[in-house]
């Protein structure tokens, strides 16, 4: 039996969908320090913030489960109630380890605040490298950030501590937001269902032409 799973068709579905929950939802239920794995509901559009191969990914969760076999469980995996589930804040390799160890019961940590709150805590806890963290990935963390409501977005300074980015690669990814919101008649939701990626690829091209291919996107992740 797998653990079920609701998967958003876009990050911005998915934001919407957490603070509408979070603004008018229920109370959340008193709990011990464990739930049971079936009631851990994944958003990875929104909270995983990292990609790692599927190789490592692998590796990583059957290394994982093979010491849940032998001690019952690893670290908790932050959870947090949205006003409607517990979703998995930070540790979804080790949620997957469970599922593969055949172990029920999970050890948890809840952590409270607001949505935005969670998604700098995820990109905080995902800074620490259980897997590396790499530039890309850091940039990709970066932009769920950017993409926020200007009214919740970190600062660049706030945004470079959490990712790891630089404050120059962060300002260049404000402008790009702006100028596709502001001048290329996008909607904010749009632009955050878009990855960093696409969303530099996009503006470049319609602003100063087609950009050149991966090497030239290799070059301005870096930058």
């Amino acid at each position: 039996m797998k653990r079920p799973t609701k998967k958003t068709p876009s990050r911005g579905k998915a934001w919407a969908k957490l603070t509408k929950a979070y603004s008018g939802g229920k109370p959340q239920p008193s709990i011990g320090d464990s739930l049971s794995l079936w009631s851990i509901q994944i958003i990875p559009e929104v909270f995983q913030v990292r990609a790692p191969n599927e190789a490592d990914s692998i590796r990583h969760i059957t290394d994982l489960a093979g010491v849940i076999k032998a001690q019952g469980s690893v670290d908790p995996i932050s959870v947090w109630w949205s006003g409607a589930e517990w979703v998995c804040i930070d540790g979804h390799h080790r949620l997957a380890a469970y599922e593969k160890a055949g172990v029920e019961q999970v050890k948890v940590k809840v952590e409270v605040g607001a949505p935005q709150a969670m998604l700098i805590l995820a990109t905080n806890e995902n800074k620490k490298n259980r897997l590396h963290m790499g530039t890309a990935e850091r940039a990709e963390a970066a932009w769920r950030l950017t993409c926020l409501p200007e009214e919740i977005r970190p600062s660049k300074k706030d945004t470079a501590a959490i990712t790891g980015l630089g404050t120059s690669a962060i300002g260049n990814q404000r402008r790009v937001h702006a100028s596709l919101t502001d001048h290329h008649d996008y909607t904010a939701a749009a632009v955050q269902d878009m990855t960093w990626w696409a969303a530099r690829r996009l503006e470049k091209g319609l602003t100063d032409g087609e950009p050149g291919g991966q090497e030239w996107e290799e070059r301005e992740v870096e930058e």
